[in-house]
């Protein structure tokens, strides 16, 4: 293995420790999408990212949680039919 390919791995192993010792002590649905948030812009080294919630009774995605969008974004892109 390359080094990149060691370092990238160790990376991912370490925040996988991290997220799953996170995950665990956490009590909302909206602190645990908080965190893996947090995980992919690590890990991806992006500056924003969200996630997309379905509401079974309208087929709607809903933005749950989000890091590093402008708060137009937000409004324009909080919800898809």
């Amino acid at each position: 293995m390359h080094d990149t390919d060691t370092i990238m791995t160790d990376k991912l192993l370490t925040t996988q420790h991290r997220l799953a010792l996170a995950l665990s002590a956490v009590t909302y649905l909206s602190e645990g999408l908080d965190k893996i948030i947090e995980a992919i812009i690590y890990l991806e080294e992006i500056d924003g990212c969200g996630v997309y919630l379905v509401d079974k009774k309208t087929g709607e995605l809903n933005l749950k949680a989000h890091k590093g969008f402008s708060a137009d974004f937000v409004q324009k892109s909080s919800q898809y039919s």
